[in-house]
């Protein structure tokens, strides 16, 4: 049996229709609903529907809402307001009173009463239909429920992508409620170029569900859009990587019925309604997500908080791109090195928390607030929520690794570095094919003295995404491996690249410097602190060493000195600041050292003894190999060989280069 529906929709204010016409230099309706084609792909333009739009009858609030895409405007500034409702409501009304009177002296004329029975009643039913047009259709009480789909409603999903979800059909019927008749069509798979616009008529249905996708890098937007003849609504949208989009479909298939619901009136009483954030929201969020899986240097992490907060222009409460503010902001601060941009993060990720304790990219970015703090504790509860909350979650996993590779580092605990292992073997269950999971397990073999692992693991991670970073991690394992020339063309390689870090100049002065080629060394030394200076970036604390190392060698001794107290007064600061890890310390003891015998001199007997009591503290803990090759190098200058000898062969299988290098000739043959 069929059921007549009642006409619900809103009314378009004919007068701001034209003024938003001319202002982007459309003269005619047939125009707009040609450019309304052109924008949809559609077949025909939509003249019918732009027409009744300007006759300000009824119409669906997303037909205004693809013509005000056209016209560049937001959708509310064409609806009719109370104001024009009343002006049209006393127009009305006096040209009803015209006619009572033109009628009364007709009837008068001809000696008759006037019907005014008939003129009450048409009176009434004008007033109910303006008075009920003025309430629904008001733009200033949106608080007010707008029902514009009636049950029974019948709906065919189809799926318009190459991702299929084979459970998508069987979640929603089991989400939505008595009076949606669900089917399911393959219709765009046999013909893919098929119009989605004309699909209710040619399915026999009232709406079709159409389920898109749209992918860049590892990442993917699922949008379903509710498609009738002239209208659409967007019921859903989100952005996952690929590994956990099919993992989605439940949670796909609850908020699109959420949004049914909501749509016909039938959302139970204290449900939340589920609000998708706009397509805008939802493609920024994708590029941000796709710039975050490169490279982590300034420009790029300049441009992908553009992205985050182009995302939460357009949907200020879409909880996943605020959080992906929130750790854009925290790597902000590790490039910048800016207090109150990490103090940005924390206050942009404090105003979402109410809302957002169940959610995985929340959780993530208070961990990286708290790592970058060096709260590892702390960091590492935040990053065990998030991977409890969504196990396929591989940034989760990797900032936990890496917060466990931090941890080693950092407390000497050779078991944080096999947690770490153990976390990216997690990670590359969940994508085999994911770069940065290489680059970790190669700092990690490093970090755990094999070289020829962390070699194999650096070559993977280019092989996979020959970037700025990976490349960069490859050139110090060749390094490392005694392999100088390779080094120094990817060195070289590196500082042509687009957007390369002033830190390659360092790097490949340091080949120079293991060639014992001074000059160039220092030429290129230079070059670095230049750019730096420009960009308004912090030399790092080992490049300040370096470089002061190298003017020794050269043997100007001030400016070895300047740079030396550079050094100096930058690990102060970070242990006034309760940063002073054993690494810092044995740092500002060589420095002590260099400063001690600076033109070959050598200390008094009391510094000595003090100098060698400390250094033999260090070395009874010294697991990771940077804090070794530090303790090595002040036991050379202090000139104590026998000392130096027992650490060089401990690091010297790590690093070929270190073995090799010419300082340790003495050593080759024993």
């Amino acid at each position: 049996m069929e059921t007549k529906s009642r006409k619900r929709g809103v009314k378009a204010s004919r007068a701001k229709l034209h003024a938003a016409m001319l202002d982007v230099g459309i003269k005619t309706q047939a125009a707009l609903a040609e450019r309304i084609a052109d924008v949809e792909n559609l077949e025909s333009a939509p003249k019918d529907t732009i027409n009744r739009a300007f006759r300000q009858e009824s119409v669906s609030p997303n037909t205004i809402a693809r013509i005000a895409k056209v016209l560049k405007v937001e959708a509310y500034t064409l609806y009719l307001s109370s104001k024009e409702l009343d002006d049209r409501e006393e127009q009305l009304s006096q040209s009803q009173q015209s006619t009572f009177k033109n009628t009364s002296r007709s009837a008068s004329k001809s000696g008759k009463k006037p019907n005014v029975v008939l003129s009450t009643l048409l009176t009434v039913f004008l007033f109910s239909i303006i008075g009920y047009g003025a309430i629904l259709y008001s733009s200033e009480d949106a608080s007010l429920p707008s029902y514009h789909y009636q049950l029974p409603l019948t709906v065919t999903l189809v799926q318009r992508t190459e991702l299929y979800m084979p459970t998508l059909m069987e979640d929603l019927s089991k989400d939505l409620a008595e009076g949606f008749e669900l089917s399911e069509s393959n219709i765009l798979k046999i013909s893919p170029d098929f119009s989605p616009w004309k699909l209710p008529n040619k399915l026999h249905v009232d709406n079709v569900l159409v389920v898109s996708t749209k992918s860049k890098g590892r990442y993917y937007i699922v949008t379903i859009e509710l498609l009738g003849e002239n209208t659409k609504e967007l019921v859903f949208a989100d952005v996952w990587p690929l590994s956990s989009v099919i993992a989605k479909q439940q949670e796909i298939a609850s908020k699109t019925a959420n949004r049914l619901h909501s749509l016909v009136g039938s959302l139970a009483a204290g449900v939340e309604v589920y609000n998708p954030p706009k397509t805008e929201a939802v493609e920024a969020l994708l590029n941000g997500y796709n710039i975050s899986d490169g490279v982590s240097d300034r420009y790029h992490v300049n441009q992908k908080l553009v992205f985050f907060e182009r995302a939460t222009h357009f949907s200020p409460n879409y909880i996943k791109a605020r959080a992906a503010k929130c750790s854009a902001l925290s790597d902000s601060y590790i490039v910048s090195n800016d207090e109150s941009i990490l103090q940005q993060a924390f206050e942009e990720c404090s105003e979402i928390e109410p809302r957002a304790a169940g959610n995985a990219e929340f959780q993530f970015a208070m961990g990286q607030i708290s790592r970058v703090k060096g709260e590892l504790e702390l960091a590492e509860q935040y990053f065990l929520k998030a991977i409890k909350i969504e196990e396929g979650y591989l940034s989760g996993h990797l900032a936990l690794a890496k917060t466990y590779l931090d941890k080693g580092i950092e407390q000497q605990d050779i078991n944080f570095l096999k947690k770490s292992g153990e976390v990216l073997k997690q990670a590359l269950a969940l994508d085999p094919l994911y770069w940065k999971t290489y680059h970790l397990l190669a700092r990690l073999n490093y970090m755990m003295g094999n070289p020829s692992k962390a070699l194999e693991y650096g070559e993977k991670a280019v092989e996979i995404s020959a970037n700025l970073t990976s490349l960069n991690n490859l050139a110090t394992f060749h390094f490392c491996s005694g392999k100088m020339s390779r080094a120094k063309e990817i060195y070289q390689q590196l500082s042509t690249m687009k957007y390369a870090p002033a830190m390659i100049k360092y790097q490949l002065a340091s080949v120079y410097s293991w060639y014992r080629e001074y000059p160039k060394a220092i030429e290129l030394m230079e070059s670095y602190l230049s750019e730096l200076d420009r960009d308004g970036e912090v030399v790092a604390l080992d490049s300040l060493i370096g470089i002061a190392d190298t003017y020794n060698e050269l043997k100007n001794n001030p400016k070895a000195t300047e740079y030396y107290k550079l050094a100096f007064e930058r690990l102060e600061k970070e242990r006034l600041k309760g940063d002073d890890s054993l690494l810092s310390q044995a740092s500002r003891l060589y420095i002590e050292v260099a400063l001690s015998t600076l033109g070959k001199k050598s200390p008094n007997i009391d510094e000595r003894g003090t100098f060698s009591l400390k250094l033999e503290g260090f070395e009874k803990q010294a697991v990771n190999p940077n804090l070794k090759i530090r303790v090595l190098f002040t036991w050379i200058l202090l000139e104590d060989w026998d000392k130096a000898e027992v650490l060089y062969h401990q690091v010297a299988p790590l690093c070929k280069a270190l073995a090799e290098s010419p300082v340790f000739e003495r050593y080759w043959n024993k």
